[in-house]
């Protein structure tokens, strides 16, 4: 597809409104010198968010949500599959990474919404 030079100049002036904080899993040993799962920043992004769907399950009588977003920005090689992003309260894990240029310029995340992760701390 080829674009117009319309086309192309709003892609590259592009603004991305939304703040998210990329986080990663690392092991630390605690005080008990245990293994323990902690919650590292590795970054910030500025992306576009769109909620893709939700959907509301019921399991043994308890009311689960699970609602699955769309993010668009520029491209970072640090982001990977299985690292979450904090979006204000809401905690997003990664799914699926896709450049959506071809040429590692903007990427698109798809990424599912997560009670703050089990056992991990901040």
């Amino acid at each position: 597809m080829i674009l117009d030079k319309k086309s192309t100049l709003a892609n590259v002036n592009r603004t991305y409104r939304h703040k998210v904080e990329v986080l990663d899993l690392e092991s630390i040993e605690n005080e008990l010198l245990e293994n323990e799962q902690v919650l590292k920043p590795v970054m910030n992004l500025y992306v576009d968010i769109k909620p893709l769907r939700g959907r509301e399950l019921e399991r043994s009588d308890i009311l689960i949500g699970d609602t699955h977003y769309r993010l668009t920005g520029y491209y970072s090689p640090k982001i990977e599959i299985d690292m979450y992003l904090k979006w204000g309260e809401k905690y997003l894990l990664v799914e699926s990474i896709i450049d959506v240029s071809g040429r590692e310029m903007h990427m698109e995340i798809l990424a599912k919404e997560v009670q703050r992760p089990h056992g991990r701390r901040i």
